[in-house]
């Protein structure tokens, strides 16, 4: 009967033993269904680059299988993109608000290059040159407003040249035809050559002489 009864413990045990690897496969295989879910939904939620959504079920992936490496794998995979599209999103707002800067720049110079105001538009042009070095038409510009500005200067220059060469002229010759009315006519004469010397291409002085 001892013996009988170990036979029937040991079958007992077995039978329990057998139960309870059946119910722990069950388990397992109804964990690996969700997780397999899980991670299908996660997936499409990423390849619609819903990513933090999809970095949302991931994590729950990883709370059905915790060692598992593809869901951790795609986090780190969402992080890396969360950080680019966020950086790049920053690079194109930085150059968005660097182009309407060089736009208002550009829009001030002309106005002023039109108004022939040199200073204010030479003062934007370097302006919208800092904001964007790699364009070329604000240093054009300021290059043509340098050349005109020389070609000013040296216009004033001549005219100032000119103006006094006049007043020495005009002087000249109201000493000579002092001179010519005394009938001082070597002095008329001398001073008629000097006005000659100093604007040769007016004939007054010639005709005097010659009379």
């Amino acid at each position: 009967q001892k013996r009988l009864d170990e036979i029937e413990g040991l079958l007992a045990e077995m039978a329990a033993d057998k139960a309870a690897k059946a119910e722990a496969e069950a388990e397992a295989k109804r964990i690996q269904e969700q997780y397999d879910a899980q991670i299908a939904k996660a997936d499409g939620e990423f390849d619609k680059d819903q990513l933090q959504v999809a970095r949302a079920s991931y994590q729950e992936a990883l709370k059905m299988k915790e060692n598992a490496g593809y869901p951790l794998e795609r986090i780190r995979k969402i992080d890396e993109m969360i950080a680019e599209k966020a950086s790049a999103e920053e690079a194109a707002k930085l150059a968005a608000e660097k182009e309407a800067k060089y736009q208002k720049f550009i829009q001030l110079a002309d106005a002023a290059f039109d108004n022939e105001d040199w200073k204010e538009a030479r003062k934007q042009y370097t302006a919208a040159r800092d904001a964007k070095p790699d364009e070329d038409y604000p240093q054009e510009r300021i290059t043509a407003i340098a050349n005109l500005l020389d070609e000013q200067e040296k216009a004033a220059a001549e005219a100032a040249e000119l103006a006094k060469k006049q007043e020495q002229y005009q002087s000249l010759i109201a000493d000579a035809d002092k001179a010519f009315e005394k009938k001082e006519y070597a002095q008329s004469k001398g001073l008629y050559q000097q006005a000659q010397g100093v604007m040769s291409e007016e004939p007054y002085p010639g005709t005097r002489i010659a009379e």
